[in-house]
């Protein structure tokens, strides 16, 4: 079943980006004429080229450093004491960004 799944998985993907061709082509292929494979390939260049930097900030709030007062903070933010209330309030954006920036490539790569 899931060799099947994939085919119509891109199938639509090719049918969304026949689509998203045709109106980027008909709007402004005068001025950029841009072919999906070459659009693709610039998503992915750019994601890979800031995917070091992307990941080390997505995770940079959980990197909490232990200081003889017996508190810790994050080590890129030292005025960001961990596991208070600023802390948890900074996890949920950090823990979206790793699934959107992180994760989601690996799929978006994975279905290409």
């Amino acid at each position: 079943a899931a060799p099947a799944r994939r085919r119509s998985d891109a199938s639509a993907a090719s049918v969304a980006t026949g689509a998203v061709h045709g109106v980027i082509h008909t709007r402004l292929g005068w001025f950029w004429p841009i072919q999906p494979p070459d659009a693709i390939n610039a998503m992915i260049k750019l994601q890979a080229g800031c995917f070091i930097a992307i990941t080390s900030w997505s995770l940079g709030i959980f990197r909490c450093v232990h200081h003889p007062n017996g508190k810790y903070t994050v080590a890129s933010v030292p005025d960001l004491v961990c596991y208070e209330s600023s802390w948890y309030a900074m996890i949920a954006p950090a823990v979206v960004s790793v699934l959107v920036y992180v994760l989601a490539f690996f799929v978006w790569v994975d279905t290409l």
